[in-house]
């Protein structure tokens, strides 16, 4: 990572929790994290096996460890500002089924219990939030200002709810899986608000709909591609071109 200084790839490793299931069964956990780069791993047969083997990583986050700790320390940040800088950069969630990947990256999705919704974010949300609140500002022109975009939860074109994936071209024009409104946003600087296109004709499985999409990218030609997450699909859309791109760009 460019920003601190540190090698450019960085393997970090984060250990689990036992689920209640697990518990149940008598289950114990195999790995142990002793310090912040270190991973031991039960080798011996049986729980009580006291054979481990230790490994080194640029990291270790043990099992009691929250998503604000996990996105505070695996570095994600500092991708992050490199990003923001003109680096490419890129975070590769690896492990077996059942180990954690989708609750780290993406958190819990559709919470409705009441809890604090905000807790469980994975790192996809956070980083989300941490670039919007870095990069996106608006150039008033009228008002001889730059206004920083801070628009709130909602559905309004100037406003995201649960935004999960994100694409950045190389023109900074940056393109939002808005997963709760059921759309894909594009936004580039001085722009007074978002542009829908992807969805935003409610949830449904139409063609011309989508259901909470999770990540979004576009190939050489423009095309957008979307994880429509709630339809089971990837949907293609052409590249947008739209009248209202002008509009967007024009001073207050």
């Amino acid at each position: 990572m460019p920003r601190d200084g540190s090698d450019c790839i960085r393997a970090v490793v984060r250990v689990r929790p036992l689920l209640a299931s697990e518990l149940d069964a008598g289950e114990t956990n195999c790995c142990e994290v002793p310090d912040a780069t270190s991973l031991l791993i039960r080798t011996g047969a049986g729980p009580t096996s006291n054979h481990w083997r230790q490994y080194a990583f640029d990291a270790c986050l043990p099992s009691d460890y929250s998503q604000k700790q996990v996105f505070q320390e695996c570095g994600v940040t500092h991708l992050l500002d490199s990003a923001i800088e003109g680096y490419s950069a890129t975070v590769l969630a690896y492990g077996q089924t059942g180990s954690g990947k989708t609750h780290t990256m993406m958190g819990r999705l559709g919470t409705s219990d009441g809890r604090d919704g905000r807790r469980d974010e994975g790192l996809m949300m956070r980083a989300a939030r941490r670039l919007f609140k870095r990069a996106l500002f608006v150039s008033d022109s009228g008002n001889n200002r730059i206004q920083k975009w801070s628009p709130g939860k909602g559905f309004r074109w100037d406003q995201l709810n649960h935004p999960v994936g994100l694409f950045v071209t190389e023109d900074a024009t940056i393109y939002v899986a808005d997963y709760q409104n059921h759309r894909v946003m594009k936004w580039r600087e001085g722009w007074r608000c978002g542009l829908p296109v992807a969805g935003d004709h409610g949830a449904g499985s139409g063609l011309h709909q989508l259901l909470e999409p999770i990540d979004v990218t576009i190939d050489v030609g423009g095309a957008l591609y979307v994880a429509d997450n709630g339809n089971s699909r990837v949907m293609r859309w052409a590249a947008p071109q739209s009248p209202y791109e002008q509009m967007l760009s024009s001073p207050f």
